[in-house]
């Protein structure tokens, strides 16, 4: 948990009229993904692999027809082929799995690659990937009992809900740990899986240059603010209860990564405590979705993500009314420099999609992304795809130090050349 007051001098509003001299990243806000970008989620591809195994032998079909490899090659067999098209979620890619398993205990025979091409035809950014393939399988298999039917639809539905969705909740036994699990979410383990896959199997992805970068970048003004569908923690100054359903997923992520603390975490977790205080589903406030990207730079203008932070992204999506924050970016002023490191193009819809909040407010925003593709041809033109359909710079880069350093060497080249963008003093 990160304590805004703590950040004073790390790039709030209220500090920037104290500078006299503009610096490199000035009224910049970079916002890191977790998974791919910060480290290699192996913890959740392992996650994926054991929860399909495990509902494999529920079901008493083969597991090895689906289980998904990160060499193989076949369409919809590999995470990458999963995520090019804005399944990134693994509980997402765990139930769907689970929901082609169940269909072919009914006798019909679905591969994953098949499932992806239908998801590509039927979907659109704003799309929830379950709810998609939930109603290409109602309409292609009429012939599919009411039991299964029912069954299929408890699979695919509230897969962000370890309460609620049975996969998820298997998922989550994988990934915490049976202490940690139980801790959680108060309910007996069923897979018997004592150690944490986050704990063994996660990797940094980020090399010290990176780090240093990054480390340079805020002290030159820059606002880094985290930014993952990973679960995590509420707001720090939310008083929790017992068995609250919130794991530190993406805290022990970034801590694992080494980046040292950033201003804020914006997770699936701030996303969940929204949800149950808004009362709406969490689908719709995650990316692609861009409440997630408001509260994002309302965090970094602040210096932290707190309770007040994702009300009030909340309200700016619905309302339209931009926070006060937001004020010396309108009109002839100061420009707002979005910067979204990610390796799927989903977060940076959800960015674009805040774009258009903006700039429909007079707000001075220039948007950009890092696009890490991890050596992945798929990543690389799904980036290529977004950055055509929807006019935005994406640099593509095999890993996240390249990427970041490359960045900051532009800005600190332009601001050499005379070229740096527009500031308040």
């Amino acid at each position: 948990m990160v304590n805004p007051e703590a950040r004073t001098n790390n790039g709030g509003v209220e500090n920037r009229a104290e500078e006299f001299e503009p610096r490199p990243f000035e009224n910049t806000i970079i916002a890191l993904d977790v998974d791919g970008v910060l480290v290699n989620p192996l913890a959740y591809r392992q996650a994926v692999r054991s929860t399909i195994t495990f509902f494999a032998e529920q079901i008493g079909v083969n597991p090895e027809d689906f289980l998904v490899y990160g060499r193989n090659k076949t369409p919809g067999r590999n995470m990458n082929h999963f995520e090019a098209e804005g399944i990134y979620d693994p509980w997402d890619v765990s139930a769907i799995i689970v929901s082609l398993m169940k269909l072919k205990k009914a006798g019909i025979n679905v591969s994953n690659g098949e499932a992806l091409d239908a998801f590509r035809n039927s979907s659109s950014p704003q799309s929830h990937p379950p709810e998609v393939i939930l109603a290409w399988i109602i309409k292609e298999y009429r012939g599919v009992t009411i039991e299964t039917m029912q069954d299929i639809t408890k699979t695919l539905s509230q897969t962000r809900d370890p309460f609620k969705n049975e996969v998820t909740s298997i998922f989550q036994e994988y990934v915490l740990g049976k202490e940690t699990f139980e801790e959680t979410y108060g309910r007996p383990s069923l897979t018997g899986a004592e150690e944490s896959l986050i704990i063994t199997k996660d990797q940094s992805l980020i090399g010290d240059k990176g780090r240093k970068e990054l480390e340079k970048i805020s002290r030159e003004g820059g606002m880094v603010v985290i930014y993952t569908g990973r679960p995590g923690l509420p707001p720090y100054d939310y008083k929790r209860k017992r068995v609250d359903g919130y794991p530190p997923e993406a805290e022990l992520a970034v801590k694992k990564s080494r980046i040292g603390e950033p201003i804020g975490i914006v997770s699936m977790g701030s996303m969940e405590w929204l949800a149950r205080m808004t009362k709406v589903s969490v689908e719709s406030l995650t990316k692609p979705n861009p409440t997630q990207a408001l509260a994002t730079i309302l965090s970094g203008l602040r210096g932290g993500t707190d309770m007040r932070v994702l009300m009030d992204a909340y309200d700016w999506g619905q309302t339209g009314k931009a926070p006060e924050d937001i004020q010396p970016f309108i009109g002839n002023k100061a420009t707002l420099e979005l910067v979204v490191v990610e390796d799927s193009p989903s977060g940076v819809r959800a960015f674009i999609n805040a774009r258009k909040i903006l700039t429909d407010q007079s707000v001075n925003v220039e948007l950009s992304a890092i696009g890490v593709h991890g050596a992945s041809y798929e990543k690389h033109m799904a980036f290529a795809r977004l950055a055509q359909e929807e006019g935005v710079f994406i640099d593509t880069n095999s890993n996240t130090s390249e990427g970041i350093i490359r960045y900051s060497y532009d800005v600190q080249g332009r601001e050499e050349n005379g070229s740096s963008k527009v500031t308040t003093v």
